[in-house]
């Protein structure tokens, strides 16, 4: 939907998905979900490309007006791959960067064309691939329901990658999570995880940690200080 200031809706239209840019420049809007799509401002789709297996998650613009996207595998989908796709702004496939870990968004610094993307992933714990070793030697062990969940749980990681404007991998950091957010006021970066929110520098270093959160998905967004003053933006979670 397209609402005014007023918070009236003066445009509504059949288009859905995960996340959204607005070009303003081009006057255009990106969306991404099932399908990449370009609409113009009224909400007419200008360009529809099925360029992604299964879901595409996360959308950005580039200074030039190409795109960043952040698609992500599902097991039981072939062809869906957890993977970066850079699109011109005419539609075309410029590049693809395979990822090691599941992205949930992506966000690029506009005043250098660099992109941050954070997400993250599961794995068997320690104690399930120990338990694993032991009942291939002595076979299957009596353990009632309880502990073998706890001990054949899975358990949850995530990662955040700092990637200029060709997708060339600058900085790795093992904090990750749902969302994140640039403070264009000095690059640094929010990212909001399970049960934190972390602060970086934008060269990936570690400002702070705010913690004590719920496990559930969560966001943030940086609102920016006053222009004259170039203050820092307001950071809000949710």
């Amino acid at each position: 939907m397209v609402i005014n200031t007023n918070g009236q809706i003066k445009t509504r239209a059949k288009i859905g998905g995960f996340d959204l840019v607005l070009d303003e420049q081009r006057k255009t809007l990106w969306t991404v979900g099932a399908k990449i799509k370009k609409c113009d401002l009224d909400l007419n789709v200008l360009w529809e490309g099925n360029l992604i297996g299964w879901c595409a998650v996360s959308v950005d613009l580039n200074p030039d007006g190409s795109i960043w996207v952040a698609e992500r595998q599902h097991p039981n989908v072939n062809g869906s791959q957890d993977r970066l796709l850079k699109i011109s702004p005419d539609g075309a496939l410029l590049k693809t960067v395979k990822l090691d870990f599941s992205p949930s968004c992506l966000r690029v610094n506009h005043t250098d064309g660099n992109f941050w993307v954070t997400g993250g992933g599961s794995r068997n714990s320690k104690t399930r691939q120990l338990l694993d070793w032991i009942e291939k030697r002595t076979g299957r062990l009596p353990l009632g329901r309880g502990a073998r969940d706890f001990l054949t749980r899975r358990e949850s990681w995530s990662r955040t990658e700092k990637r200029d404007g060709e997708g060339t991998l600058l900085k790795k950091l093992d904090q990750g999570g749902f969302t994140l957010a640039i403070d264009h006021a000095d690059s640094s970066v929010w990212v909001s995880g399970r049960r934190s929110l972390y602060h970086f520098s934008a060269e990936g270093a570690k400002r702070g940690r705010m913690g004590g959160l719920s496990d559930s998905q969560n966001y943030v967004i940086v609102l920016p200080g006053a222009p004259k003053t170039r203050k820092h933006g307001f950071t809000w979670y949710t």
